[in-house]
């Protein structure tokens, strides 16, 4: 159990940990703060006349004329304020920088795996790690409270200790009476988690299939479907909330109670004197508000806990499967050497050895030149064939050589070596040059004529100019202003730019018309003799240009 949260402590960003130290030592500011507080406005009250010298505790070398008195309570009031300011500022600011450094891993363990979960990592990079946040925020409010409420039993020792013992008893008997006959549903806190989950993932399901559910009339079903588990999230924070005003509200109860008990106590049967009864009290009903404020925060943390754990784990598990990545991989170095052929000897895959390969006994050499179209049903390993020919994913059996540049991958080579167009295109915010530009190695040495080259090479020249500001014409995100065969053919327009050596199509044309895919085809024929390109499609117009064909 320590290792483990050794672990998760270790998880945490240098600063969000340095910020939870602190809040130790805040925790314990805030208690000596309160005494001190209490102490100052004794003198107070004895220098306005209220209090006799003999009932009060205060060394006898302290001024005690009323300018004096006056300035030290404004100053203790100061100070008080600014102790709970640096409570919300602290809690506050270990949740901001926490969302922060997580966000950005989450964003950089997703853009580096192979394949994750949309949903899950949309989740986790929103509603999870807003909780995960605010459990951050729990933990160090209960810290700062509970040191708080240890300094200031202390301090009520010191000055009554048989009252304040009496009044712990009646706080621990009570507690234990409230959980024995009231008690709550322990499961409330997963459950709020696991509801959340299933909505949001009904809710993304449901926008990405958004044109089947229109064409088979079932929006309306799906919209009933999602409400009715937005109903059960609210139902099940409603339980939670209600668990937390509880719990708050209680020891304030009990401590006006005990306070009450305490006083006739105090009175009747262990005489305090004035002053000393008065900053008991005081700070005995501040003990019994901290107690609320670490029971609030305990309770928070129970639902808030469950996201902070979800994103650590899948971070965690995610970071291993990125570093198993990179060891797999061996990198190639940069070089001036110039690539002639890609040889693969004996691949095979397998995503289990327990169950029959993906493909196993692929051999083949692709000099430039050359042009290799894989082919087969869905599911048959296309893909995965295609990520293992570009060293992106290392296979079972087998290796794949680089004549010219490498032995076993592409590796930091693939920015400038290949060119790729895929099924889906991808558009980003900015203008149609940007576009173009878009993961360019050598951004700055192309020119106008070069984006007009391969605009007209994609067939999709005439639509950029007659755009007002042609080249500099904005796209949002989702490219609204092109239709999907037009962004595609932005794609293409983006992979001839970089005047690649290995020019890869994964299902490239699977937006375009058979015509518009022929033109462009056509158009690059003759880069085609320069280029050692591999075809991934279900079509059969790449046939005729195909060298080497492999049909899994």
């Amino acid at each position: 159990m320590m290792s483990g949260i050794k672990k998760k402590w270790c998880f945490l960003d240098r600063k969000v940990r340095k910020r939870i130290l602190i809040s130790i030592l805040v925790g314990v500011s805030s208690g000596v703060i309160e005494y001190v507080f209490v102490i100052v406005l004794q003198l107070f009250l004895l220098s306005i006349g209220i209090m006799d010298e003999s009932t009060v505790r205060v060394p006898f070398w302290v001024p005690k004329s009323l300018e004096f008195t006056l300035g030290l309570l404004l100053l203790a009031g100061f100070v008080r304020s600014f102790a709970t300011g640096a409570k919300i500022y602290l809690s506050r600011m270990v949740t901001q920088h926490f969302l922060k450094t997580t966000r950005s891993r989450l964003v950089s363990s997703a853009l580096n795996q192979e394949s994750v979960s949309t949903s899950k990592v949309l989740s986790l990079f929103s509603d999870e790690a807003n909780r995960a946040g605010a459990a951050l925020t729990n933990l160090v409010t209960g810290i700062i409270a509970t040191i708080t409420g240890l300094v200031l039993v202390v301090a009520l020792f010191s000055m009554a200790p048989i009252q304040t013992l009496l009044g712990l008893g009646a706080i621990l008997l009570f507690g234990l009476l409230f959980k024995l006959f009231v008690g709550f549903r322990s499961s409330v806190a997963k459950d709020i988690t696991s509801e959340w989950r299933k909505t949001n993932e009904s809710l993304i399901n449901s926008i990405r299939n958004h044109f089947l559910l229109t064409v088979y009339g079932v929006v309306e079903d799906e919209e009933k479907r999602c409400n009715s588990a937005l109903a059960r999230y609210l139902e099940l924070f409603r339980v939670f909330i209600f668990q937390s005003s509880v719990k708050f509200s209680a020891p304030l109860f009990l401590g006006t109670f005990v306070v009450a008990v305490l006083s006739l106590i105090s009175v009747k049967v262990a005489p305090l004197e004035a002053a000393l009864l008065l900053s008991f009290l005081y700070l005995f009903m501040r003990l019994v508000q901290t107690l609320g404020d670490v029971l609030v925060s305990a309770n928070d943390f129970r639902v808030n806990g469950h996201s902070l754990m979800n994103v650590i784990s899948w971070l965690e598990s995610n970071s291993r499967a990125r570093l198993s990545k990179k060891k797999g991989v061996s990198k190639v170095k940069k070089t001036n050497s110039e690539l002639s052929a890609i040889v693969a000897k004996d691949l095979g895959f397998s995503y289990d050895e327990s169950v029959e390969a993906l493909f196993e006994k692929i051999n083949f050499r692709l000099n430039v030149g050359e042009l290799l179209l894989i082919k087969g049903a869905s599911g048959a390993g296309k893909s995965t064939l295609l990520s293992i020919i570009l060293g992106l994913k290392k296979p079972t059996e087998g290796v794949v050589d680089f004549v010219g540049v490498g032995k076993a991958c592409l590796g930091e080579m693939l920015e400038s070596l290949v060119g790729y167009v895929g099924p889906t295109p991808f558009i980003t915010e900015g203008t149609i040059r940007d576009n173009l530009l878009f993961g360019h190695p050598n951004k700055k040495t192309v020119s106008d004529a070069d984006l007009w080259r391969s605009l007209e090479i994609a067939e999709v020249d005439v639509i950029v100019r007659n755009k007002k500001l042609q080249l500099d014409a904005l796209l949002d995100e989702a490219g609204t202003t092109f239709s999907t065969g037009q962004k595609q053919r932005l794609s293409w327009a983006r992979a001839i730019l970089r005047n690649p050596k290995v020019f890869v199509m994964d299902e490239a044309s699977s937006n375009l018309d058979l015509l518009t895919e022929g033109k462009i085809l056509e158009n690059l024929r003759p880069y085609f003799k320069e280029m050692i390109v591999v075809a991934v499609s279900h079509r059969n117009t790449y046939d005729s240009l195909a060298s080497k064909v492999i049909c899994l």
